[in-house]
């Protein structure tokens, strides 16, 4: 199951490209130690002008092999200190990662990401990803890759983040119709509902390009 780890900055006023060149930098550290990584921008919903850099792990054993390297990286570690000091504006997101307990993703494809974030029972869990299952099969017929993160750290440990990856922006407003008018896809949603509260979501866009 592959861990994923965000780190999300709300740019200050004219800021917006000294964040994208610091994630792109960032980016390039990651890529010498062979972690993938992207940079996005959520253009809509929660956190709407946030710039991201999101990276993703095989396993709990990536990440750790991982980490006292970035420690000792030196460039890395003044790099990372621009963000703990908010030099280019607020940091929303850091020092979380997200276990995958349902899919696996898929960013070459389908770079474009909806996340719905629900807060959800541990012992309720197996319920919503057995629903995800009835979602994913309906959105295969659609090409549209579903997610299920949970964080095994951090803060909202009660947390089911949905990703919904789709091609592209048009892709997406083409599967939000079907869906609007879906009754299997409505009622599985209203299903959901009864073994979490969603709280929040987001549209999230990659800066390399559609």
């Amino acid at each position: 199951m592959s861990i994923i780890s965000p780190t999300f900055i709300r740019p200050n006023i004219n800021n917006k490209s000294d964040v994208i060149e610091l994630f792109e930098e960032i980016k390039q550290i990651y890529n010498y130690y062979d972690v993938s990584s992207k940079v996005v921008e959520i253009i809509e919903g929660k956190n709407v002008g946030c710039l991201g850099l999101i990276r993703s792990y095989n396993d709990f054993s990536s990440l750790a092999s991982v980490m006292p390297k970035l420690r000792e990286n030196k460039r890395f570690q003044e790099l990372n200190l621009k963000i703990f000091e908010k030099q280019f504006g607020e940091t929303t997101t850091n020092g979380q990662i997200w276990l995958t307990v349902f899919g696996s993703r898929n960013w070459k494809s389908n770079p474009v990401s909806m996340v719905r974030q629900y807060s959800v029972s541990r012992n309720q869990l197996p319920d919503m990803l057995s629903i995800l299952s009835e979602i994913q099969n309906i959105m295969d017929k659609k090409k549209v890759n579903v997610l299920g993160l949970i964080p095994p750290l951090g803060e909202g440990l009660s947390a089911l983040h949905i990703p919904y990856q789709f091609e592209s922006l048009d892709h997406w407003g083409e599967v939000l119709d079907y869906i609007k008018n879906s009754e299997e896809m409505n009622s599985l949603i209203g299903q959901k509902n009864k073994f979490g509260s969603l709280e929040t979501g987001h549209l999230m866009i990659p800066l390399d390009g559609l």
